[in-house]
């Protein structure tokens, strides 16, 4: 059945036009919607009239490469969404609340909205904005991890890696089995996750960016002293160390999960499927990972702004959610106050605090009943 698909944004390497690109090859009607000081991003899109599409055929699921038609490219949201079925959201972390109001006034209220990311709580950040638009119905989902290794620019997009079994959530859960069959049918690598603590609960970035970024500050430090501007993240920052404290990282999650009554994966295990690592140890698996082997030298500072991601809007609701529960997260925590001395943020006043998530006043029980009520 062919859809309306808008991709609403390009962050994130590329990903809203890979998505653009996979699902007009795979028969669907496409339009790419930006921000207006975003234009340049689709402008050779916009003359091409598409996407060129290389790489391998099965890390996309139309199973196609050669060029992919893209009806329209627009900073008009009442254009773009007229008649949508489902709308792709890549925007920045940060921005979810404010890039949601720039669209919420012009969507029916009976789309499906996709953030295709990392967790970062979009649905519960995105649901007041939809709420007082009046499109409370809208069905939001999201998944602990994007769907593509994929890169290129100026219209140009190769892909090396489609994710297999990716957890997909739907805000509120009630609606799962209906929104989830639509999603599947685009995309089969998505499997059924139970709620959005699951998916969120299991961020990859939060799992990978704190011990690595911590450890090696110094490093990086160094590398900047003596004239140097880059340093490789993943590939040289990953150490034995590093795998240690991220796996006692990964192990407070295992009594997190039982409190909430979510399935428990194993960082482990996540590697494995999403990463293509594997080892006896978390470090081994970690710089077996495909994306690690093939990764390049990254600014010295890239460590400051993933880190202004992680810690606000996935690791403070995290943390505040278990505690809540009862759960204590004390290496969790610790990485809030050790990473918020760093760069002299308070991040339990900038995140997305239960309030700003709007559970405040919420018992445990509450927040289980909300995430599937709505």
């Amino acid at each position: 059945m062919q859809r309306k698909i808008v991709t609403f944004g390009n962050e994130t390497m590329n990903l809203g036009h890979a998505i653009a690109a996979d699902l007009s090859l795979a028969g669907h009607s496409v339009t790419i919607l930006d921000m207006p000081e975003n234009s340049e991003k689709f402008e050779n899109i916009k003359k091409q009239g598409g996407i060129n599409v290389s790489g391998k055929t099965e890390a996309l699921t139309s199973g196609k490469t050669g060029f992919a038609k893209i009806d329209l490219c627009t900073t008009d949201p009442k254009e773009a969404l007229y008649d949508a079925d489902i709308v792709f959201v890549v925007a920045p972390i940060h921005g979810i609340e404010k890039w949601v109001s720039h669209i919420a006034p012009f969507l029916r209220g009976d789309e499906i909205l996709h953030f295709n990311y990392y967790g970062y709580w979009p649905s519960l950040r995105a649901y007041p904005v939809l709420k007082n638009a009046g499109k409370k119905d809208v069905a939001i989902t999201e998944c602990p991890s994007s769907l593509y290794y994929a890169r290129g620019e100026s219209g140009s997009i190769d892909f090396s890696i489609m994710k297999q079994g990716i957890p997909l959530s739907v805000f509120p859960a009630r609606k799962t089995d209906e929104v989830f069959g639509i999603m599947n049918s685009l995309y089969p690598a998505f499997v059924k996750a139970r709620n959005i603590l699951e998916t969120n609960f299991m961020n990859l970035n939060m799992l990978w960016h704190p011990s690595i970024a911590l450890l090696n500050i110094a490093y990086f430090d160094r590398i900047e002293a003596d004239g140097g501007d880059r340093a490789n993240f993943y590939g040289t920052g990953i150490t034995e160390n590093t795998g240690i404290l991220t796996d006692a990282q990964d192990k407070e999650r295992i009594a997190a999960c039982e409190a909430y009554n979510i399935p428990y994966r194993p960082l482990m295990d996540l590697i494995h499927q999403f990463s293509e690592g594997y080892g006896d140890t978390i470090t081994e698996a970690q710089r077996d990972a495909k994306f690690v082997k093939e990764s390049v030298p990254y600014p010295l500072d890239i460590w400051e702004q993933w880190i202004g991601w992680d810690m606000p809007f996935a690791m403070v609701p995290f943390v505040s959610l278990c505690e809540l529960a009862g759960v204590g997260m004390p290496v969790h925590r610790s990485f809030i106050h050790i990473f918020g001395a760093l760069l002299g943020s308070d991040f339990w006043e900038t995140g997305a605090t239960l309030d700003r998530l709007g559970l405040g006043g919420m018992t445990k029980e509450d927040v289980i009943r909300y995430v599937y009520e709505g």
